[in-house]
Order: structure tokens, then sequence, then C-alpha cells
């Protein structure tokens, strides 16, 4: 009767590190409709966020995300991120995640926008490349069924299961059972910023569509019309599929933010809620930098850096740069739609209301609340894409009949 014990949907890093924790139940599927690891994951620049070892330092982590969140967030939610944060990232260390360190050998942590303390790790500016080749090689090694450009098109609850509808790259229509469903195939960013005609980090994608059947199922829904924008969207890039951006990670150096007359526009150390509207205030003034085109911005100054250091801290912004031929030069930035705060309410361990099923990453609201810290996308995406692989392969183990 039942084809899999669990199916996961999805294969950024939410989905692959559901499949490797639900992997011990047997009989696992994970379904992605493109091939395995594509998605915005892979994207990821800024780094993760890992607090240094200790209790204060973890209340720390968390009077920071209630702060940056303007304290709207689910409280058990947060708690059970934080405490988990530690585990998963030593997981991804002890499978060959190599952080950046210093001549000792310690981990690096720098900080960002609306942090306490240094707390932002990485691989330079390349973490969500660094983490999706660990993850496709742990998920490749357990025992997953990888059912790759098949595409979920419905979703509904059966009696002791779930069943799941999927078109595969030939246009054949099947419809899967399940014990039990793990959905983490991300926000509805990109969907918005079309709305909105709005420059985005995100690439053009489907994620809205298994959103949309989740939401046709009765789902209750969490701060929907939360967004957040990366403040250091490169101009050159708007209006690109995926626009690129400066990692915040940059406010470690002597860099500034400069308007129209070169005249500084203030901290830029300020979180991403606080630094985003004062920038779109300064545009409405009229300060902005404008090109006649539409496009508007800042000047972020690179050019206060030397090249090495951009190079070896931000090797992606190095090369943008390289072939911008503005090496040396400050660069234009302004704040790109990056990322959807609300979603779907769930559990802290990411149980909805239909027995079985589970939802991390993006789609689930709950922990950003009006503001998401640099670095906790992803880092969300992992520790609970975790807790949900081993929440549902639980769930199976006590429903076997």
């Amino acid at each position: 009767m039942w084809d899999n014990r669990i199916i996961v949907i999805g294969s950024g890093a939410a989905g692959l590190m559901a499949a490797i924790h639900a992997a011990e139940a047997g009989s696992v599927a994970l379904i992605t409709d493109g091939p395995l690891g594509r998605s915005n994951s892979i994207m990821a620049q800024g780094g993760l966020q890992l607090p240094r070892p200790g209790e204060a330092a973890l209340r720390s982590f968390e009077d920071d995300i209630r702060r940056s969140a303007r304290d709207q967030v689910d409280a058990e939610r947060v708690r059970t991120f934080v405490e988990n944060v530690d585990t998963t990232i030593s997981e991804l260390v002890e499978w060959g995640l190599d952080l950046d360190r210093d001549e000792r050998g310690d981990i690096v942590r720098r900080s960002a926008g609306g942090l306490s303390e240094p707390r932002i790790v990485s691989v330079r500016d390349q973490i969500g490349p660094a983490i999706m080749k660990v993850l496709r090689k742990v998920v490749e090694s357990c025992p997953v069924e990888i059912r790759e450009h098949t595409t979920v098109v419905d979703l509904r609850p059966i009696d002791g299961g779930i069943e799941v509808v999927v078109r595969e790259r030939d246009g054949n229509v099947k419809t899967l059972r399940a014990r039990a469903v793990v959905c983490c195939t991300g926000g509805t960013a990109h969907r918005e910023a079309v709305r909105l005609a709005q420059p985005t980090t995100n690439p053009a994608n489907r994620n809205h569509e298994l959103f949309d059947v989740l939401r046709g199922l009765g789902l209750p829904l969490i701060q929907e019309d939360y967004f957040q924008y990366q403040p250091f969207g490169i101009v050159e890039t708007w209006g690109v599929e995926g626009g690129k951006c400066v990692p915040e990670s940059i406010v470690n150096f002597p860099v500034r933010l400069l308007d129209r007359e070169r005249r500084d526009i203030g901290e830029i150390r300020r979180d991403r809620y606080d630094l985003t509207h004062l920038m779109f205030e300064l545009a409405e003034q009229g300060r902005a930098v404008e090109l006649g085109d539409g496009r508007r911005g800042f000047w972020l100054t690179l050019s206060d850096l030397d090249e090495a250091t951009i190079a070896a801290t931000f090797p992606k912004v190095h090369h943008f740069q390289q072939r911008a031929g503005a090496l040396g030069q400050d660069i234009l930035v302004y704040p790109f739609l990056h990322y959807y705060l609300g979603g779907f309410r769930t559990g802290p361990r990411g149980a909805t209301e239909i027995p079985g099923l589970y939802l991390a990453g993006e789609m689930v609201g709950g922990l950003h609340g009006r503001n998401r810290l640099m670095g906790n996308g992803i880092t969300d995406s992992l520790v609970h894409g975790a807790i949900a692989g081993k929440a549902a392969r639980e769930y199976v183990a006590r429903n076997r009949n």
C-alpha cells in the first residue's frame, strides 16, 4: 500500500538535511523538481550563525533574534533553534565542511548588522556552495531514493498517510503514498518580487506552487505579508534573474555608505530592517544616485579596502568587480527583495495540523518575525530540516501499522 515510509520534497539545505536524518526509517524518497541540490541554498554567501560555547552565548543569540524580530516570534521555535545550532553545524564540520579558521586553527567569527557579538562563520563568501557540496555527498551515501526532475503537483491526506501526486520528467503523472511527508520547498519571495516589479536576489523558481497547495489544505499562516530586503544588492545586477549582493559581513571592514553627494548616510552596522528603511527613506528624499532608468543606489566604499582583502574574504565580489572592470572602485548598492519572513505555522519540530506532514525552511514562519538576522536563513534550513527529518522518522516508527 505504501510506496515509501517518508517522502521529502525539495533538495535545498532543509530538504537534504531532512532526508539524511529520515533515512534510518528505511524506504525514504527525496523528490526534487530539478537536479539534486538545485535551490536558493546554493546561492547563500554570508555565512551561518554559530554562537560561542556556553549558556550566556546562547541567551545572547536568542536575545539578538528577538530584538531583530521586534519580539514578533514563536518563543518555543526560537528556543528550539538556538539550542540545536551547535549540534547541527558540528555535524556539518564532521561531514567535511571546512569553515574559515585563523592561524591557530580556531573558527573565525565575524559580526553583522544587529549582532551583539561576532557569530558569523563562513567559507569566505561561498557558504552555500560549500554546504550543498557536503550535503549532496552525504545524502548520496544514504539509503534514500532520489527522484530528480519530478514536480509535486498535489498533496492530500489519506487514512494513515499522505498522497503525493507528481509529474515526472516525461510528463507522466503518478500518485505516491507515504506514511509521512516533509516539505522543504522554500518561500515566495520571487513571486512577490515579480508582483511588485522589484529587484530580487532570488532566481526564478516555482516554490509558490507547493506553497499554494499547502495553503489550500487549510494550513494556518503567520505573518503572511512579511518580506525582507538585503541592503547591499548590486545595482548593476538589478533586473537580472537572481541579482547579486555584497555579504553584510563586509561591515567588519572599514566601509561606508555614501549618497549622491558622497555624504555618509550613517551607521551601517544596524540590522537589515533599520538599514533598508533608512535607504528607502533617503532615496525618497532624493539622496540616492539615480541612473535615469529607474535604478538607484548608494555608494558602498569598497575603495576603502585593498584588493587583496576583497579577493581573500569576498572572492565572489572580487570576481564581479574584476569582470566589471571596477577593481578598486566603490560599488553602487540598493536593497533587493531577498527572503520570505512569514510562512506556515508549525510546532517547534515542524509538525503541522495534518498527521504525518512536516515543514521546514523558508516556508515556515515564527522564527524571524519582522527582521531576519544575516546568516539565520540557511542556518534555519539546516537546523529545522534535520529536526523535521528526525520527527518524521519518529512518527513513522510510532505508526508502523
